[in-house]
């Protein structure tokens, strides 16, 4: 039922907002999504690719439906003349050390090392929140199948339990 839902547009759309709005998948959706945008962007750049078609191909790679569209807005706004990092910025999706590797590369004219560098510092954030978000998750694991073990054996014992009292009658 999830998939037929999914697979009409507006409710596609619906769910990826959904999911950035969510506290530990929406970090983990924006980090990745906005990781490999930059390192597809900074690749495309570095292979003399016009920075709008650049902007465009890269937003395709996206998962995320609304990040997708904030991206072309994004392109719209480049388009108009203004700057890269002021452009994505207005988006409010992807993170303030990125805009600032962006800016930085920018000024200095190496915008393809300073977007390799943002995608890889978005890696390292990505990595080390699952890398937390898992030691978190293991000791939930670990109670809830204690709990489910605990739950087995008790009915198992139970019948057991029942048969020996009614034999020492």
């Amino acid at each position: 039922i999830i998939n037929r839902v999914l697979q009409k547009p507006v409710m596609k759309k619906r769910y990826h907002k959904l999911i950035l709005v969510l506290p530990l998948v929406g970090k983990l959706s924006r980090g990745m999504n906005t990781a490999r945008f930059a390192r597809t962007l900074s690749i495309l750049t570095s292979s003399a690719v016009p920075l709008l078609e650049s902007m465009r191909i890269a937003s395709e790679v996206l998962e995320n439906l609304q990040i997708r569209a904030a991206v072309n807005t994004a392109a719209g706004f480049v388009k108009e003349g203004s700057s890269l990092r002021a452009s994505l910025e207005q988006t409010k999706v992807f993170p303030p050390m990125m805009m600032h590797m962006i800016a930085s590369g920018e000024r200095s004219g190496e915008l393809q090392q300073m977007l390799g560098r943002a995608a890889d510092n978005q890696d390292r954030q990505f990595e080390s929140l699952v890398g937390v978000s898992l030691k978190v998750f293991e000791p939930i694991l670990i109670v809830t199948m204690a709990t489910v073990v605990l739950f087995i054996v008790l009915a198992i014992l139970q019948p057991i339990m029942a048969l020996n009292s009614m034999v020492n009658i």
